[in-house]
C-alpha cells in the first residue's frame, strides 16, 4: 500500500478475491472470511465490483453485530 496514497500498485490485475480483501482492509474490516462469505465472493466475481462486493460484507457484518476490526478484539 502506498504511504501516502494509500492505493495498492496493480490491483486492477490482482485475483478477484485479493482485491476483495484489499477494500475490506480499507473498509476497516478484518480480512479473515467466513465460508458464507468465501461463497459470495465466487458467486459474485463474474457481474459485481470487488469494492461493491466488499461494502456488501461490511454491511452484513454490521447486521449481525460482528466487531469489524482486530482492535475490538485485543
Amino acid at each position: 500500500m502506498g504511504l501516502y496514497t494509500d492505493t495498492v500498485k496493480g490491483l486492477h490485475r490482482a485475483p478477484y478475491r485479493d482485491q476483495v480483501l484489499v477494500h475490506l482492509i480499507r473498509c476497516g474490516e478484518d480480512n479473515r472470511l467466513s465460508a458464507d462469505e468465501e461463497q459470495k465472493i465466487t458467486r459474485v466475481a463474474r457481474f459485481l465490483p470487488a469494492h461493491q462486493c466488499a461494502q456488501e460484507i461490511s454491511a452484513t457484518r454490521a447486521s449481525r453485530g460482528k466487531p469489524n476490526d482486530l482492535r475490538q478484539e485485543n
